[in-house]
């Protein structure tokens, strides 16, 4: 009796450890190439230093958001602001020499969601059913895009925004790019142009993915993120000297 139900609850951890719903965003891209940290319930803000003279990670101090209590998740929205989930309702929070919120943009999420992310500026996109579903902000209110409704592949592992008007899925360790024109069709680069450079492997050891400029990724390995991107180039590179080390106390 007592083997059956350990092996009952070990059935139900392996579930639940490989369940993609209501995801708790540890690290997510802020703004172009600034990456946002929660540490003690507090986003910390980092940003690349790309003089000549100095080329490294900063914090941005002034930038720090103690995160409301309750919340589920977090994710960059647009430019200066974020999303936070609060008892299944999106609030957002802009900085403009502080951190305010923008109350008029709550958005309360579908019953059934797993995920929600930035999609493109005053875009949201939102996993509901194995189905992404898109909102956007139109007349001082939100509005599904119901033409751009997107069918996950079996055995997804995440999702998130990925080029200009894209998204990254990421399938067997490997994330895939999809673009919609007139449907949604996964393409082999970026951009409008081919590059054969859409799919990219991700490291067995990895432990997260985002996107955190428009043609780059950041993938998080033990306590190190690291950036990679192509610029007109036809294969991935990384990014070294951006290797970013994760502070102490992160989530």
């Amino acid at each position: 009796m007592k083997i059956y139900i350990s092996v009952i609850f070990a059935l139900l951890l392996f579930l639940s450890c490989n369940d993609h719903g209501n995801i708790q965003n540890i690290y997510f891209g802020y703004r172009e190439n600034e990456i946002g940290v929660i540490v003690n319930n507090t986003i910390k803000i980092f940003y690349y230093s790309d003089n000549d003279w100095d080329k490294s990670w900063k914090e941005w101090k002034e930038g720090e958001f103690t995160l409301p209590n309750g919340y589920k998740s977090v994710f960059g929205y647009y430019d200066n602001s974020i999303g936070v989930v609060i008892d299944n309702v999106v609030r957002f929070f802009y900085y403009d020499g502080r951190w305010e919120e923008w109350k008029e943009g709550e958005f309360t999420l579908p019953n059934g969601y797993k995920n929600v992310f930035r999609y493109r500026a005053n875009e949201i996109a939102v996993i509901v059913d194995n189905v992404v579903k898109f909102f956007y902000r139109s007349e001082g209110s939100w509005k599904e895009w119901k033409e751009g409704e997107f069918e996950l592949p079996i055995g997804y592992k995440s999702v998130f925004t990925y080029g200009f008007v894209g998204i990254g899925v990421v399938v067997n360790n490997v994330v895939k790019c999809f673009q919609h024109s007139s449907s949604w069709n996964e393409r082999e680069g970026l951009f409008e142009i081919e590059f054969n450079v859409g799919k990219f492997t991700l490291p067995s050891d990895y432990k997260d993915v985002f996107a955190c400029s428009d043609n780059s990724i950041c993938v998080v390995e033990g306590n190190v993120v690291k950036y990679f991107y192509h610029h007109f180039t036809y294969i991935w590179e990384e990014c070294k000297e951006r290797k970013f080390t994760l502070p102490r106390g992160y989530i």
